[in-house]
């Protein structure tokens, strides 16, 4: 395939991709603004390395896919204002048990989101909402799978200790 015959399946594609990949992406983030832009930045760097697209190695959407699982790892990685976890205390828990029992995993997840680091975002997202291995993970991360099995571990330990209320929906 040419690369021009790669660029003309690409924009006859973009529609169906656009709601697929964006679809993905504002699932796993806090912000829409955010999603349209991440977004955004998929389709051009997937517009701008067209070339390296081989169809003998899967279809268009899966190699686009493959860029906005990367891209999102990476923004991820480069977000630094985020609010520990371990500085969280709930107060009121017998209310906030009656708000979450009306949610589902996203929506759970969404309300961590807001209390993890960008690394504890990840790996929450990746092993309870993507549901990878800790063997995928750790390739995604660059890290040892008992790095990452570790760190798994640790944040649903810590997940289970300050918010029971969300166990059941997340972990």
């Amino acid at each position: 395939m040419t690369k021009n015959e790669k660029e003309a399946l690409f924009t006859e594609e973009y529609h169906r991709l656009f709601r697929r990949i964006f679809g993905y992406i504002i699932l796993r983030m806090q912000s829409k603004h955010d999603a349209e832009d991440i977004t955004s930045d998929i389709f051009i760097k997937g517009y701008t390395k067209i070339e390296q697209y081989d169809p003998e190695h899967g279809t268009i959407e899966q190699w686009l896919m493959g860029i906005a699982k990367h891209h999102l790892i990476d923004y991820w990685r480069s977000q630094k204002n985020h609010i520990n976890i371990d500085d969280i205390t709930i107060t009121d828990s017998e209310s906030t048990n009656k708000m979450t029992q009306k949610m589902d995993a996203k929506h759970a997840t969404e309300i961590l989101s807001a209390n993890l680091t960008s690394e504890q975002h990840l790996l929450l997202t990746l092993r309870h909402i993507d549901e990878y291995s800790h063997k995928e993970i750790a390739s995604f991360l660059g890290k040892s799978e008992e790095a990452v099995r570790k760190a798994v571990s640790r944040l649903e330990h810590t997940i289970r200790e300050r918010f029971p209320h969300l166990i059941h929906d997340i972990v």
